[in-house]
């Protein structure tokens, strides 16, 4: 679904006690840059700083800041999503508006029998014409991120773009130098690799995820706090620093946006005529994902304490957000979604 809220949500969030927020997921850029604008533009009219969009990529990468009576608290926050990325400027050329990437290409390696397997599925669809490389033990198609190897082993591999990396871990050192805490937000939907749940296990983050979540550590960064999944990710403390692989959900109220776009319907094989109730009610139905499972519903808040500039302690306070799988959405509408101690 398309994200959208009214502005008074804003003023809201600070109401309840949000100072800075993290502007990169994949819905930032659901309305276009004046959809953006306006978040942005009504984040700064309430006093809520924030990080990870912005009218160029520079901006977008650029850290956030907050005075506390305990120090200047930074943040940095990027997203794993392709589109909607901000680019840089040059001399010639203004940059796109848009969110920080973090972007991976996925890489398939394929066994020799797999991989015959799947030029042996190419060539009988005629897919040449879709291919971008085709060597002897290489394929690459247009979009660039899909990449498929013959090795000796079949496996999945998430590659970080190198400019992606180095411009964010820089961004973190950057944010480490001018305040007392930094911290970084990374909204990612990856799936678990070698999961035994199979392609929809999210609670177990790809090792990649890991290895970047220490990177920003080694960087100087005080805490990673993870989220996108919709789902608990587990918690490590990795050299005195903690890592939230994924918070879940803390708001989920996906179904309570009065108004959605033409594409939405024409995606769920709707008329223009037809309401938004009454798409809801054809996304809820079985077997919707967020509907049918209950780890979307449960969450945790972490308080995290410092002594001294050295962790403390952390704590976990486990939220629910008021679902009955038992009962129709249509009956717990207004109320599902709302975190209850």
């Amino acid at each position: 679904a398309y994200g959208q809220t009214d502005p008074i949500v804003a003023d809201d969030l600070k109401e309840i006690g949000f100072d800075i927020c993290s502007c990169a997921n994949n819905h930032a850029m659901d309305y276009s840059e004046g959809g953006l604008r306006a978040t942005l533009r009504n984040l700064d009219r309430v006093g809520i700083a924030h990080a990870g969009s912005g009218m160029n990529l520079a901006e977008a990468r650029e850290p956030a800041f907050l005075d506390t009576p305990q120090g200047v608290v930074s943040l940095v926050s990027a997203c794993t999503w392709d589109l909607g990325v901000a680019s840089h400027a040059r001399k010639n050329l203004p940059g796109r508006p848009g969110i920080n990437g973090l972007r991976f290409d996925t890489v398939y390696h394929l066994k020799p029998e797999h991989w015959d397997q799947f030029k042996g599925i190419m060539n009988s669809v005629d897919h040449e014409a879709d291919i971008l490389v085709n060597e002897p033990t290489f394929i690459r198609f247009p979009d660039v991120k899909t990449k498929f190897m013959k090795d000796e082993e079949t496996r999945r591999e998430y590659v970080p773009r190198q400019a992606d990396l180095e411009e964010n871990l820089r961004a973190v050192r950057d944010a480490c130098s001018l305040s007392d805490w930094a911290f970084f937000s990374l909204h990612d939907h990856f799936t678990g690799v070698h999961a035994p749940k199979g392609y929809r296990n999210l609670e177990i983050p790809p090792d990649e995820v890991r290895a970047f979540a220490h990177q920003v550590i080694d960087a100087g960064a005080d805490a990673f706090i993870g989220h996108g999944p919709h789902v608990m990710r587990g918690v490590e403390i990795y050299k005195g620093k903690p890592i939230f692989y994924s918070l879940g959900n803390f708001v989920f109220q996906s179904t309570l946006t009065r108004r959605q776009p033409s594409d939405l319907f024409d995606q769920w094989g709707l008329s223009g005529e037809q309401s938004t109730v009454e798409l809801y009610e054809k996304r809820e139905a079985p077997p919707a994902v967020f509907f049918s499972d209950t780890s979307y519903w449960e969450s945790f808040v972490a308080e995290v304490d410092y002594t001294n500039g050295m962790l403390n302690e952390v704590r976990l306070v486990p939220i629910v957000l008021e679902f009955d799988p038992e009962k129709p959405l249509s009956e717990q509408r207004t109320t599902a979604g709302v975190p209850r101690l």
